[in-house]
């Protein structure tokens, strides 16, 4: 996972859950629909307000937002708090 410190003020860092759509003889579909992106929490800033998931679980935010970064391979996403559309799954073992 992410071993770099990353001060998220008041965002939320989120690693991107890559979903490939692979058709019957093999090619990959685009899909670059306006759909909403699932992610796991990494990070969770000082934003101050409450929310309802932490590091771990499995977030569904808006597909078009802030700023993405590519650490070792592994795509993140910095997203405010508002734009978190709810949880997928949460971490139970924290």
């Amino acid at each position: 996972m992410l071993k770099t410190k990353i001060v998220a003020a008041k965002k939320v860092v989120v690693c991107i859950t890559a979903k490939e759509t692979v058709s019957k003889s093999g090619l990959i579909l685009n899909n670059a629909e306006n759909k909403p992106e699932t992610g796991e929490v990494v990070v969770i800033g000082d934003g101050k307000q409450p929310v309802s998931f932490k590091v771990g679980d499995m977030i569904v935010f808006r597909r078009y937002t802030d700023n993405r970064i590519n650490i070792g391979g592994v795509e993140y996403n910095f997203i405010k708090f508002s734009d978190v559309l709810g949880v997928v799954s949460q971490n139970k073992s924290k």
